[in-house]
């Protein structure tokens, strides 16, 4: 497009200096469209020449392409041929005759007022050319700048329609889902590389899980460093509110945003290796150190019941909207789902074996790899998502809106669509220059 736009300026500058009143101008646009004519009929030439040697004949598109471009180039030398003959041989008044022409009063010739506002329209529609040029420019420049600097590696959603995106060096920026927008960039202080990310909904209050196993806390409205760290912690989900239940020392704490919310361990839990839970409800899952998966109802303090994992060795949970089905991942990307009313265990087909998954809805999960799958739950049938050619780096749904957003290295996408059909997918831009 910007081709195109220069073309045009240049063009309109041609005309410009071609019919102005100054001779020097004439002579300048003379001289480059002479010089663009001369190009386009040694283009034409050179490839009349490229298709004689060739027979004019291809074995693809190539020759096309030759034939479409010897008229094209021809017409480009025959038009600016014309003008750098229109400017060569116009006649013009001389620069003494038209101050003669003032100095005796005759301001009023139709003639130079109708060239002054010729001069006028012209300068107006340069200009414009120029500005558009400029800002088509800029457009395509932030246009090409990556969703981060660094590489994404954590991804969460919260309500209301809200997504946080964290890479390697602790930018923390905030998305707004349905209008697919830039809300807010945050510079956190990081020790180490990220690997769990929970925001708050009110946006006030992070909480990054490094790989050392090091929870740190962050306010996003007062200081860029953590207010309160703590280690070390294997696992966390969000309980709601402004807190989160995490693992510390194989107990089930809750960690809030101040530095003594630091609740002792949970009554009637067990040791625990990895949990979820299902916010402002009261419902715990958590697998122990003997492998058996637990449904704890933290409003009696008991379990609803336990099930042995037997050979499955979960590293993740991840829980369906309403809680009633949770999927258990491991180490390998393999995963299992669990019915939690019928307590039922059904290994996932092992082709969808991957490390980034998430409920799209009750009944339908996303596999994120290079070729992504919807998984339509029970019966298993899965049909294309999305296939952006790369592989998906972090992956998170939010079932409200039905949209799964992924990241691909240093890029973030939405992807959205009707169930049953091949998601759309927006790239998220930051309106950064």
């Amino acid at each position: 497009m910007q081709l195109g736009l220069l073309f045009l300026l240049v063009f309109v500058i041609l005309l410009w200096g071609i019919f102005s009143g100054k001779a020097v101008f004439r002579i300048l646009a003379g001289l480059l469209a002479g010089g663009i004519a001369l190009a386009g009929f040694a283009g034409a030439v050179g490839l009349i020449q490229v298709g004689q040697r060739a027979h004019w004949t291809s074995d693809g598109p190539g020759m096309l392409l030759i034939m479409l471009g010897i008229p094209v180039c021809g017409v480009t030398g025959l038009v600016f041929g014309s003008l750098a003959l229109k400017a060569f041989f116009r006649e013009s008044r001389p620069a003494s005759a038209l101050e003669g022409e003032q100095q005796s009063g005759q301001d009023s010739n139709p003639a130079l007022m109708d060239a002054t506002t010729r001069n006028r329209v012209m300068a107006w529609i340069v200009g414009g050319l120029v500005l558009f040029i400029a800002a088509d420019s800029a457009f395509e420049h932030r246009a090409g700048k990556p969703s981060h600097d660094a590489g994404i590696r954590a991804l969460h959603h919260y309500q209301p329609g809200g997504l946080a995106s964290l890479d390697g060096v602790g930018v923390l920026k905030l998305w707004q889902v349905s209008g697919r927008r830039h809300r807010a960039t945050v510079q956190l202080t990081i020790n180490d590389v990220p690997t769990v990310l929970i925001v708050t909904p009110d946006e006030r209050t992070a909480f990054v899980l490094n790989a050392r196993q090091q929870l740190s806390v962050y306010h996003l409205t007062k200081s860029a460093a953590a207010i309160h760290t703590v280690s070390p912690v294997r696992d966390l989900c969000f309980e709601g509110g402004d807190s989160v239940l995490a693992i510390r020392d194989r107990k089930l704490v809750r960690i809030g945003a101040a530095a003594t919310n630091a609740a002792a361990p949970l009554q009637g839990a067990g040791s625990a290796r990895v949990l979820t839970c299902r916010p402002d409800k009261g419902e715990i899952v958590y697998v122990d150190e003997a492998n058996v998966l637990h449904l704890f109802d933290e409003r009696t303090g008991m379990d609803r019941f336990a099930l042995p994992l037997s050979s499955i060795f979960p590293v993740r949970l991840v829980p369906s909207p309403e809680f009633r089905r949770v999927l258990v991942l491991d180490s390998k990307g393999f995963f299992s789902m669990i019915d939690l009313a019928t307590r039922e265990v059904t290994p996932l087909p092992r082709h969808h074996r991957s490390h980034h998954i998430g409920f799209l809805s009750e009944d339908q999960i996303v596999v994120g790899e290079v070729s992504s799958v919807r998984v339509d739950l029970p019966g298993m049938k899965s049909t294309p998502y999305f296939n952006l050619g790369q592989p998906v780096t972090a992956l998170t749904t939010l079932p409200q809106l039905a949209t799964t957003s992924m990241a691909f290295g240093t890029q973030l996408y939405i992807a959205y669509g009707a169930q049953g059909v091949t998601a759309k997918t927006e790239r998220l831009m930051d309106p950064r220059f």
